[in-house]
This record gives structure tokens, sequence and C-alpha cells, in this order.
């Protein structure tokens, strides 16, 4: 092919490589989003013992010698009683979550269910429990 000088003008060959190189790139940015974990996840496994009760059936079979938790993407669920507790771990490593529960007809008296803790060096410290049972976690990164 001749340019505007009349000189020879040699192009390099264009690759059909670009495309799929371009999507191989993104596919992995994508993947990498997908597959991140969280700082913290991980199964936690201790003990579950009670610090407050009301001597109710409700505050009955409270301690644990094998309780568990799994972190996933730095959140768990934790339940208690009628209340599943949708918990996020902060950067720190701390986390708290509450939810009402009772009120209604059978569900007994309203309160308020709380877990707060922290997450420090593998090692998990909590309390969670209502106004009429409390029990402390104390559980390490299996």
């Amino acid at each position: 092919m001749k340019g505007n000088n009349g000189m020879l003008q040699i192009r390099p060959r264009q690759s059909n490589l670009c495309l799929p190189l371009v999507l191989a790139c993104l596919g992995l940015a994508a993947a990498g989003g997908v597959a991140a974990a969280g700082t913290f996840d991980g199964v936690y496994r201790g003990t579950q013992r009670t610090t407050l009760t009301n001597n109710s059936g409700e505050c009955a079979h409270i301690d644990n010698n094998n309780a568990a938790l799994q972190i996933q993407n730095n959140h768990f669920t934790r339940v208690w009683g009628p209340a599943n507790l949708s918990v996020d771990v902060a950067a720190d490593g701390s986390f708290a979550a509450e939810q009402m529960v009772g009120g209604g007809r059978g569900t007994g008296a309203p309160r308020t269910v709380q877990i707060k803790g922290k997450i420090t060096g593998g090692n998990l410290e909590a309390d969670i429990g209502t106004n009429y049972c409390t029990a402390h976690l104390s559980l390490k990164k299996s």
C-alpha cells in the first residue's frame, strides 16, 4: 500500500487476540469481586455461658460447650429465641445488632434481643441476650 508520499507503507497485521484478552481481564476482575473474602471470615468455636437468667423456660439450656458461628464476607446471622440477628463485622472487628421480639399473641412481652462484641486476633468475645437472659460467647477461629 502506498502512502501520501508515494512510499510503500507496511502496516502491522491486526490481531484478533485483543478482544479475548480484554474479555479475560474483565472476567478475572469480576470473579475477584465475587470471590473476595472478608477479613474475619471463618468458623469460630468455643463456649457460650449464661451471665443472666430469670430462671424461666426461655432461659434454660443456654450454656453450650460446642458453640459455633460462621462468618462469611464479614457477616453472620445468630439466632436467639425468636430473633434472627443479622450482624456485620466492622473493619476493626467490632459488631452489634438488635431486634425487637414479642408483644404479640403468644409471643411474650416485648423485648430487645441484642448482640455486641469484637473479634481480635482470631478470638471472638460477645454478649447476647435480652433483659430476661444473656450469655457470653468466647469463641476461637478454627
